[in-house]
């Protein structure tokens, strides 16, 4: 429903009176309360219109409470005929209370539409609560669309929360759409959490450029640490999402860390999609200490002809005596051109290392698919594939390792093809299965 709003917005946006707003908006609150129970709630609503116009909407919240504090804002922003506009969008929040809740309706916290060459757009979300007796609560969404070429788009958030009596729960979204050529997107999400309860953080990172040379750089990182509970962390990355986009460059990653006296479940991925020319570089770092440990990691990409691609997972595990580690990882690319000559690259990682359990179960995969379709001319293919699978796994008990690297081998190209399996098992009960496996196509 986020979209289909956008959308709407932006083709009334295409069809309004240039007249009908200003060109400089610089719209600021700020607020500060201290009591019991506190509720905050603020919003700016602008629009601007015409070359080089200006955009500015600003709200700052600080409460401290010895009850319930709940604080709730938005920003809200339109920009018509905006070649070289420059927006900026910012909340920041700071809250303690017994129970902290920031953004309640987990709606957008900055929301924007807009047209024109060349502008330049920032989002910025700023979340951190204190809870003595209760839980934190921090949802946090920038939502951005955007026609035009030559676009840059920032989106950032970071959020901390610390709950002393309760669990800790963040949530972020950052979602960009540029219609239009050179988009440039940035998208960050920072969390820290600690927490007597539970600890829940979910992340995910959008940006969608429907033109060429499209550029994307997209972060997410957390850490936890739960004294008393469980962790939940997944964080995702989806770029471009077309395979007709040339000359895109993505850099993508997604790095947890997580410390409990509980059960632990991390999930971190990547995904991209492109066409000719793409430079890809995807990585997923997850690192954890508790009790059963699950953690699972992957990158997904495709790209058409020239492609350079790079693909990496990494996982630790600490688990308590008596415990399992599962640890799951993938890296999968395919290639999508059909015809025309290639000259391509990709490298594929996976390292994990498990310690301190009864059992450790690791089950790792590289898979590159380069079979294509050729016009029936003389075209030349080449590729250079290098594939790196490490397993390092002791337990009391077992271990179980799968680690296969394969290829699906066009059979008409040429190039060099590098598979490496390393496989380190200490236990009373082994099982290792290590295959590199060729398939022409």
């Amino acid at each position: 429903m986020k979209y289909v709003f956008i959308t709407a917005l932006i083709v009334m946006l295409l069809f309004a009176s240039v007249s009908a707003a200003p060109d400089v908006v610089v719209s600021d609150i700020q607020m500060s309360a201290t009591g019991g129970a506190i509720i905050q709630i603020a919003s700016n609503n602008a629009a601007v219109a015409g070359d080089d116009a200006v955009m500015s909407e600003s709200i700052s919240m600080t409460a401290v409470g010895t009850g319930v504090v709940v604080q709730d804002a938005e920003n809200v922003g339109a920009v018509t005929n905006g070649d070289g506009a420059i927006v900026d969008q910012s909340v920041t929040m700071s809250a303690e209370g017994s129970t902290v809740i920031q953004n309640p309706d987990g709606g957008n916290v900055n929301t924007l539409v807009g047209n024109g060459d060349g502008a330049s757009v920032d989002q910025e979300t700023t979340m951190e609560a204190s809870a003595t007796n209760g839980p934190v609560v921090q949802q946090a969404t920038n939502n951005a669309a955007w026609v035009g070429n030559d676009v840059s788009m920032d989106q950032t958030q970071n959020l901390a929360g610390e709950a002393t009596g309760g669990p800790v729960v963040q949530t972020g979204i950052n979602a960009a759409t540029v219609f239009g050529d050179n988009a440039q997107i940035y998208e960050n999400i920072s969390a820290a959490a600690v927490a007597t309860g539970d600890i829940a953080q979910v992340f995910n990172n959008a940006g969608f450029g429907t033109g060429a040379g499209a550029r994307y750089t997209q972060v997410i990182m957390g850490g936890a640490n739960s004294t008393g509970g469980s962790i939940l962390q997944f964080g995702g990355n989806d770029a471009n999402l077309g395979l007709t986009q040339n000359r895109v460059r993505s850099n993508q990653s997604v790095i947890f860390t997580g410390i409990a006296d509980q059960n632990i479940l991390q999930i971190g991925g990547n995904t991209v999609n492109a066409g000719n020319n793409a430079v890809i570089g995807q990585e997923v770092q997850i690192g954890a200490e508790g009790d059963t440990i699950v953690q699972i990691g992957g990158n997904l990409g495709t790209a058409g002809n020239n492609f350079v691609a790079n693909q990496a997972v990494i996982e630790n595990a600490t688990s308590s005596a008596g415990s399992t580690t599962f640890q799951f990882a993938g890296n999968l690319f395919i290639d999508t051109g059909a015809g025309s000559e290639t000259d391509s690259a990709l490298g594929q990682l996976i390292s994990g290392g498990s310690r301190g359990g009864a059992n450790a179960v690791q089950i790792f995969a590289n898979l590159g698919t380069l079979n294509r379709l050729p016009f029936g001319g003389n075209e030349e293919y080449h590729y250079d594939v290098t594939q790196i699978n490490i397993g390092d796994a002791r337990a009391s008990n077992g271990v179980l390792q799968i680690q296969p690297n394969i290829v699906l081998w066009e059979t008409a190209a040429t190039g060099g093809w590098a598979p490496m399996v390393n496989g380190n098992a200490v236990a009373p009960n082994v099982l290792q299965l290590h295959p590199n496996i060729l398939i022409p196509v």
